[in-house]
């Protein structure tokens, strides 16, 4: 049987989520051009660390808790807050 060309469909890769980790995966995939389509339940975007996590610090310096395409604030210091993050 000859083979036809098919045209190549993608389906979206659908990240749950739009907290920092969800936002970070989406970046990534984004940039390897995989379709991604983020699912937030909030009405906006890093919603869960805003309504929570008053005193939040991740554990390690700016450089390693960076976000793809997104570098750490300067302002912030050695030890970003989650207010700069969100």
């Amino acid at each position: 049987m000859p083979s036809t060309p098919q045209s190549h469909h993608s389906a979206p890769t659908i990240v749950i989520g739009a907290g920092p980790h969800g936002l970070a995966a989406a970046a990534l995939l984004r940039r390897s051009g995989a379709p991604t389509v983020i699912l937030e339940r909030s009405e906006r975007v890093g919603a869960s660390w805003a309504q929570r996590y008053d005193h939040l610090r991740p554990h390690t310096t700016p450089g390693a808790s960076k976000f793809p395409g997104l570098p750490a604030p300067r302002q912030a210091g050695p030890w970003v807050s989650r207010d700069d993050y969100v």
